[in-house]
C-alpha cells in the first residue's frame, strides 16, 4: 500500500518538474514576443504622433497657400501700400507659426514683415519642387536658401548658422501682378510648430526632420542632423512612393539605432519623419521585463501548485462534466423553446436533408398537418418550384460530410398561392450528439416590394417632365433629375454639394428669399414665381414647389424641389394682356362714336341759348333802348352759364376718354351717375327712362373709369335692345344698387323682352353680337367681364324676368353685378 503511494508522489513530483521547465520555456519565449509587442508599441506611438504632426504641418501649409492667393487679389485690387503692409502684419498677429513674410522683385526682397530683410538677394531657384509647367505652385526650401535673415545679413554657407535660426521651413510661391511676376516667400517657424508638441516629443526622446521626395532634410530639431543631408535610402523611399507612409526599426549614419514613422504630407511634396531613441525607449521595459519575469515566476509556482492539487482532486473533473453536461441539455431546450417560437420558417432536417421537426410559422405558411411532413425531403414541398428544389437537392447533398452555412433568396408558394420572397439559411448543428441540419427563412416580400416601389419613384424622378432638385437638411443639393439638366445647363456632378442659390438671378430681391424661407420653415411648403439663372448665364422664370421632408422621428432629412420653366406661358400671357389691351382701346373708340353723339345732342341746347342771347345784346347794342341794362346783364349771364356747361361737358369727357387705369377708392352710385350724366342727352332724345329702385352706397377700390366703362358698355347695350324692339309701352332700365355682406350688388334691368335663351349664353364672347356690323362690335360685353373678373374681383351674370310695374307685366334681361367693398374705411 505505502509502495503504491509513493509511486503515485513520484509522478506526481514528475508531473510537476515537467510542467515547471514547460511554463519557463513559455516564460522565456513570452519575454522574447513581448520585446517585439514594445517595439511594436512604440512604432504605434510614433506613428500616431507623426499623424498628428503631418495634418497639422498640411494645414498651415494650405492656410499659407489660400493666403498668398488672396494676396494676389488684393494687390491686384488695391494700390495702397499701407492697406498690403496692414494685411501682412495681421496674417502674421495671427498666425505664430508664421516668422516672416517677404515679397521678391527678381531675387531681392522688396516687402518684408521684418525690416532688416528688406533689400537682400535671395534665390530660390533650387527650391523643391521644380516648376515643369506652372510658376505658381508652392515650393519649399532650406533653411540655406531663402531663409529669414535673423540679422540681416547674408550668409555664405552652413556652417554660419545656428541650431536655433535653422528652424524655419522656407515656402515660396511666384504669384502674377500687373504683368509682372514676383516671389512671396515665407518663413515657417517650426519651433514654434515643435512647442505645440515639446512635451510628447521631449518624453518620448524623440527628434523630427521635415525631408523632400528625395529624402534630403529641409529642417530638423537634432543638431546633429546636417540641412541638405539625404537622410533616406532608396529602398525607404520607393517604400514611400508606394505606401506613402513608412514605419521601422532603422540606423542612419552617426546616429544610434532609431524606431521611426515617416509620413508623406498628403497635400504637399513632403515626408515627415519623427525618430525615438530606440534604446532609451526600451532601457524603461527592461526594468518593466525583470519585474515581470520575478512575477511570473512567483505565478509560475503558484500554478505548479494548483496543478498538483487539480491532479489530486481529478474526481472534481469528473463533477464539472456532468455540469457541463446539464449544461448542454439546457441549452438543446432553449434552442427547441426558441425553434418553436420564433417568427421565422424554421425546419430542423436530417444530415440528408429529411425533415425531422416543422414549427408552428412554418406549418401556418404551409398548410396541413405536422405529421404530413415528418420524414419527407424538404426539396419535395409543394412550396418549392422545380428549379429551387433542384437547388436545395443539391446544396444539401454537396455538404453530408462536412459542415454546411448556406444563405439564398427564394420565390415559394404559400397555402394560399401567393408568391413570397423568403430568405432561407441552412446551418449545421448537433443535436444529442447528432449532426442535423437548421433552416430558417424569413419573408422579405415588404422589403423586396418597398424596394420595387423605390425602383419605380426613381424611375418616376429621373423621368419627370418637371425638374427636381433634392437636398439634405443643410440645404446642400444631393441630387437632380434630367429635366432640371436640360433646364438649367448644369450637371449633376457640377451642382452637387452646391446650394440651390447657384441658379440665383438677382431679379428678385433679399426680402423675397427672406419670405419665402420664412413660409417654408412656418409650413414645410413654399410654391410661387421665381426667375432663376441658366448656367449659361440666360433667365427663365419657374413655377416652383419647395417641400421639407421629414423622417419617422419628425427631424428635418431633406428638401424637394420641383420646378416647370413656364417662361413661354409669361411670354404667351404679356401677349394675352396685350391683346386684351387692345381690345379695352378698341371698346372705348366704339364708346367714342357713341360720345360723340351725345355731345351732339347735349350741346345743342346752350349753343341755341348762347347764339339768341348774344343776338340780343347785339340788338340793344344797334338800337338802343330796346333792352335794358338788367336785361343785358341777364342775356350775359346765360351766355356764361351755358359757356361753363359747355366746359364742364368738355371735362366729364376727356376724363372719361383718359388712360387712367390708377386703382383707389371711388364712390359706386357717385361713379353711375357721372356715367348717366354723359349718357343723358342720348336716353332723354331716345325717352328712354332711368329708374333707381335702391341706392346703398359705399367705396370700390378698381380704377374709376374702368367701373364707368363698364357701366356704360350695360347702358349703351340695353339701350340698343330698346330701340331695336317695337315697343308700344314706356322705355325702362331700372339700377338697382345694394350692399349684401362684404360686396356691392348692381343689378341693370330692362323692358326690351328678354335674352334670346339659345344665345344668352354666348353674350360675354368676344366678337358675339346681334347688332348689325355697323353698329356692333362684339366686343363690349366680353371687355365688361375682364374687367369685373379680372381687375377689380368682382362677378357678372345674366337672366331673363319677368316683372311687374306700375302694374303692367314687363319682360327683360337683368345683368347681376357683384364687387367687393373696399377694405379702406369711407369718410
Amino acid at each position: 500500500m505505502k509502495k503504491n503511494q509513493l509511486n503515485s508522489s513520484q509522478k506526481i513530483i514528475l508531473i510537476g518538474f515537467i510542467l515547471f521547465i514547460f511554463v519557463l520555456s513559455i516564460i522565456s519565449t513570452t519575454s522574447n514576443l513581448l520585446k517585439n509587442d514594445a517595439e511594436e508599441a512604440h512604432k504605434n506611438i510614433a506613428n500616431i504622433y507623426n499623424k498628428t504632426f503631418s495634418e497639422h504641418l498640411n494645414s498651415n501649409i494650405h492656410n499659407i497657400e489660400l493666403f498668398i492667393n488672396g494676396l494676389e487679389v488684393i494687390y491686384s485690387e488695391n494700390k495702397n501700400e499701407k492697406i498690403i503692409d496692414d494685411y501682412l502684419l495681421k496674417y502674421l498677429r495671427e498666425n505664430p507659426y508664421i516668422r516672416s513674410i517677404n515679397i521678391l522683385d527678381e531675387d531681392i526682397i522688396a516687402k518684408s514683415t521684418n525690416k532688416s530683410n528688406l533689400g537682400l538677394f535671395i534665390v530660390t531657384d533650387e527650391f523643391y519642387p521644380k516648376p515643369l509647367f506652372k510658376k505658381n505652385i508652392l515650393r519649399f526650401g532650406n533653411s540655406f536658401a531663402g531663409r529669414d535673415f535673423y540679422e540681416g545679413k547674408e550668409i555664405k554657407d552652413n556652417f554660419e548658422y545656428s541650431n536655433k535660426e535653422s528652424l524655419f521651413l522656407p515656402i515660396s510661391k511666384v504669384i502674377h501682378i500687373e504683368s509682372k511676376d514676383y516671389i512671396v516667400l515665407f518663413a515657417l517657424n517650426i519651433e514654434q510648430f515643435l512647442n505645440k508638441y515639446n512635451e510628447n516629443l521631449e518624453k518620448e526622446l524623440a527628434y523630427i526632420e521635415v525631408l523632400n521626395f528625395n529624402g534630403q532634410v529641409l529642417f530638423s530639431n537634432d543638431a546633429n542632423i546636417k540641412i541638405g543631408e539625404k537622410l533616406l535610402n532608396s529602398e525607404i523611399l520607393n517604400i514611400l512612393n508606394e505606401t506613402n507612409s513608412y514605419l521601422g526599426i532603422e540606423k542612419f549614419s552617426l546616429l544610434n539605432k532609431n524606431i521611426i514613422s515617416i509620413e508623406n504630407i498628403k497635400d504637399y511634396p513632403l515626408s515627415l519623419l519623427l525618430r525615438f531613441n530606440y534604446e532609451k525607449s526600451l532601457e524603461n521595459w527592461e526594468e518593466k521585463r525583470l519585474n515581470f519575469l520575478f512575477i511570473i515566476s512567483v505565478l509560475l509556482v503558484f500554478i505548479i501548485i494548483l496543478i498538483l492539487v487539480f491532479i489530486i482532486k481529478n474526481d472534481k473533473t469528473k463533477e464539472k462534466e456532468i455540469e457541463t453536461h446539464k449544461t448542454k441539455i439546457e441549452s438543446q431546450k432553449r434552442f427547441k423553446i426558441l425553434f418553436e417560437q420564433t417568427n421565422l420558417l424554421s425546419f430542423i432536417l436530417s444530415e440528408d436533408g429529411k425533415i425531422n421537426k416543422i414549427n408552428n410559422r412554418a406549418l401556418s405558411f404551409l398548410g396541413n398537418q405536422k405529421d404530413t411532413y415528418i420524414d419527407m425531403p424538404l426539396w419535395d414541398l409543394y412550396c418549392f418550384d422545380n428549379e429551387c428544389k433542384i437547388w436545395l437537392k443539391k446544396a444539401i447533398r454537396n455538404h453530408e460530410n462536412n459542415n454546411i452555412e448556406i444563405e439564398k433568396e427564394l420565390i415559394i408558394t404559400n397555402l394560399n398561392s401567393e408568391k413570397k420572397y423568403i430568405d432561407i439559411t441552412i446551418n449545421s448543428i448537433i443535436i444529442d450528439d447528432k449532426k442535423e441540419l437548421v433552416l430558417f427563412g424569413k419573408d422579405i416580400s415588404e422589403k423586396k416590394e418597398h424596394e420595387q416601389k423605390l425602383r419605380q419613384a426613381y424611375q418616376v424622378f429621373k423621368n419627370a417632365h418637371d425638374g427636381i432638385m433634392i437636398t439634405d437638411d443643410k440645404n446642400k443639393i444631393i441630387n437632380v433629375n434630367d429635366s432640371f439638366i436640360n433646364c438649367t445647363g448644369y450637371k449633376l456632378e457640377e451642382v452637387l454639394n452646391q446650394n440651390p442659390s447657384i441658379l440665383r438671378s438677382e431679379k428678385n430681391d433679399n426680402n423675397f428669399y427672406k419670405n419665402m424661407w420664412k413660409e417654408l420653415v412656418d409650413n414645410n411648403y413654399w410654391d410661387g414665381e421665381i426667375v432663376n439663372k441658366r448656367k449659361d448665364g440666360t433667365t427663365y422664370v419657374e413655377k416652383l414647389t419647395i417641400s421639407a421632408v421629414y423622417n419617422k422621428k419628425n427631424k428635418l432629412t431633406n428638401y424637394i424641389g420641383i420646378f416647370s420653366d413656364i417662361s413661354k406661358q409669361k411670354q404667351q400671357e404679356e401677349i394675352i394682356k396685350e391683346k386684351e389691351r387692345m381690345l379695352f382701346q378698341q371698346s372705348k373708340m366704339a364708346s367714342m362714336g357713341e360720345m360723340l353723339g351725345n355731345i351732339a345732342h347735349q350741346w345743342r341746347q346752350p349753343l341755341s341759348v348762347i347764339s339768341v342771347a348774344a343776338g340780343a345784346v347785339k340788338l340793344g347794342h344797334e338800337y338802343e333802348g330796346t333792352y335794358g341794362k338788367k336785361e343785358i346783364i341777364d342775356f350775359l349771364d346765360s351766355i356764361n352759364n351755358s359757356t361753363q356747361y359747355l366746359s364742364e361737358t368738355i371735362d366729364d369727357f376727356r376724363n372719361f376718354f383718359t388712360h387712367n387705369i390708377e386703382n383707389k377708392d371711388f364712390d359706386c352710385v357717385n361713379a353711375i351717375n357721372k356715367t348717366l350724366k354723359l349718357l343723358s342727352s342720348d336716353f332723354k332724345y331716345k325717352e328712354i327712362n332711368i329708374i333707381f329702385k335702391r341706392v346703398d352706397s359705399d367705396n370700390i377700390f378698381a380704377s374709376e373709369n374702368e367701373f364707368k366703362q363698364v357701366m356704360m358698355n350695360i347702358l349703351n347695350n340695353a339701350k340698343y335692345v330698346l330701340l331695336e324692339k317695337v315697343l308700344t309701352e314706356e322705355k325702362y332700365i331700372f339700377i338697382d344698387v345694394y350692399i349684401e355682406n362684404s360686396d356691392i350688388n348692381i343689378d341693370i334691368l330692362d323692358n326690351a323682352g328678354g335674352i334670346d335663351e339659345n344665345i344668352i349664353e354666348k353674350i360675354f364672347e368676344p366678337y358675339f353680337t346681334t347688332k348689325h356690323k355697323s353698329i356692333g362690335t362684339g366686343i363690349g360685353l366680353y371687355m365688361v367681364e375682364e374687367i369685373l373678373t379680372k381687375h377689380m374681383n368682382g362677378q357678372i351674370s345674366v337672366i331673363n324676368e319677368n316683372y311687374v310695374y306700375k302694374d303692367v307685366l314687363y319682360a327683360g334681361a337683368k345683368f347681376s353685378i357683384k364687387i367687393p367693398i373696399s377694405k379702406n374705411k369711407k369718410d
